[in-house]
């Protein structure tokens, strides 16, 4: 019995070493190399806006009623003690409207949460607003302007 207990010991101290290893190696890989995730048509308005934390791409619909689609652009960001590269995409069925030229885009992914709020100007051509990035009890946030 007391072997059994040692053996189980030592098997649960490699499985958490390799998740350790795992974890840390999908947190600290090699950047990406940004790409345009979000190809421009004649239904959409893509905005592409550099950011502290890499950046990212709204697309918004034709008719400016929601953002149909958002990639984050995450470049070694580090907000709570963690470091991120990588892109969050997602695409919404109306969960992002537009109201009076005012939009909120909120999307997680694991420990992070990322918010993209703005304001579109009244001929359409700028749209302006803040980022927040919330990871492990701790908030990052900065402003951003497009063009």
């Amino acid at each position: 019995m007391h072997k059994i207990g040692i053996r189980a010991a030592l098997l649960s101290s490699v499985i958490l070493s390799a998740c350790l290893f795992l974890s840390a190696s999908l947190l600290s890989a090699a950047p990406v190399e940004p790409e345009i995730p979000l190809p421009a048509g004649d239904d959409i308005f893509l905005v592409s806006v550099n950011a502290e934390f890499g950046g990212f791409d709204l697309e918004i619909s034709q008719d400016f009623s929601h953002i149909t689609r958002v990639c984050a652009r995450l470049n070694d960001y580090r907000c709570g003690g963690i470091t991120v590269t990588g892109q969050i995409k997602a695409q919404s069925m109306d969960l992002w409207p537009i109201v009076n030229n005012r939009f909120d885009v909120d999307v997680s992914i694991g420990i992070y949460k990322i918010i993209v709020s703005g304001v579109i100007d009244g001929d359409r051509t700028g749209v302006c607003g803040t980022w927040v990035i919330q990871a492990a009890g701790t908030t990052c946030c900065g402003t951003w302007k497009y063009p």
